[in-house]
C-alpha cells in the first residue's frame, strides 16, 4: 500500500516540473525595437535571440575591435544619435549605450577568437503609458563612465 502514495507523489512532482504547455513569449519585431540598426563594417549574421520585450542579434565583423569601436563611437556622437555611455571591459571589448530619437540601443563588442569582432546589438520595447518617459533614459551599468 505504501507504493501507491509514492507513485502518486512522483507523478504529481513530474507534472509540476513539466509546467504548462504555454509557448515562450514571442519576441518583438526587429523593426520595432531596432528601427535604426547600425551594422558594423563587413557584417555577417551569427544569431538572433530575445524575449517578450527585447531582441538581440549577434554579428561578426572581419574588422578588429578597436576599429569597430571607433566606427560606433563616431556614429553615436552624430545626430540623431546620442551616445549615453561607453564602457570598456577587461578583455579589450567595449559596450555602448546609445539612443536614436529616444529609442535605446546596446552594442557590445568583443574580440572573436578566429579574428575580427563579435558584435551584439540589442534593442528593447519602450514602455507605453504615463511612465514611458522613465524608460527613455536608461541608467548606465554600475561602474560605467559617462560618454564624453
Amino acid at each position: 500500500m505504501l507504493r501507491l502514495p509514492v507513485i502518486l507523489v512522483a507523478l504529481l512532482l513530474a507534472a509540476v516540473a513539466c509546467g504548462g504547455d504555454s509557448p515562450p513569449p514571442k519576441s518583438p519585431d526587429l523593426t520595432e525595437v531596432l528601427p535604426n540598426l547600425p551594422l558594423p563594417p563587413n557584417p555577417t549574421f551569427v544569431s538572433r535571440g530575445g524575449g517578450a520585450d527585447a531582441v538581440q542579434i549577434t554579428l561578426k565583423s572581419s574588422v578588429e575591435v578597436g576599429d569597430v569601436a571607433a566606427y560606433y563611437r563616431g556614429l553615436f556622437k552624430k545626430a540623431p544619435w546620442r551616445l549615453v555611455n561607453e564602457t570598456p571591459d577587461q578583455h579589450g571589448g567595449v559596450a555602448f549605450l546609445a539612443e536614436h530619437t529616444g529609442q535605446p540601443i546596446w552594442v557590445r563588442l568583443q574580440k572573436d577568437q578566429a579574428g575580427g569582432t563579435l558584435v551584439d546589438i540589442a534593442g528593447a520595447r519602450l514602455a507605453k503609458g504615463p511612465d514611458s518617459s522613465k524608460a527613455q533614459g536608461a541608467a548606465p551599468p554600475a561602474g560605467a563612465k559617462p560618454a564624453s
